[in-house]
């Protein structure tokens, strides 16, 4: 994909990758969060990412979140979407117990990753 690219992340953002990404259909888009909370949902700390993260989740059929424990009950500057519009969230910690009953209403699955 092309675009700006963040050499330090190993990422690459802003208008071009978004273009192209209005352009691609994929069966499932794996983002990285900076914060995940409940009722505000995805976070992260860079307007260009968390614009282009919007674009994988609308044009995914399936979307899943990857963050680790440290990323979960906290918000950072940009939202990114509502728990609600993504299928998953992959962690190495499982989600806080007063979450689950909401994350069921919401569709969300949560899956704790275990170390081999």
């Amino acid at each position: 994909m092309g675009g700006r690219v963040n050499a330090k992340h190993y990422r690459v953002g802003g208008p071009f990758a978004e273009k192209m990404m209005k352009s691609f259909y994929v069966d499932k888009a794996f983002l990285s969060m900076d914060g995940v909370l409940l009722h505000k949902g995805l976070t992260c700390y860079d307007p260009e990412r968390a614009e282009l993260a919007k674009h994988f989740i609308e044009n995914a059929n399936e979307s899943i979140v990857l963050a680790d424990h440290s990323k979960v009950g906290i918000s950072t500057l940009c939202k990114v979407a509502d728990l609600k519009e993504i299928d998953m969230v992959i962690s190495d910690a499982a989600a806080p117990e007063e979450w689950n009953e909401e994350l069921q209403a919401k569709g969300v699955t949560w899956l704790v990753a275990k170390e081999l």
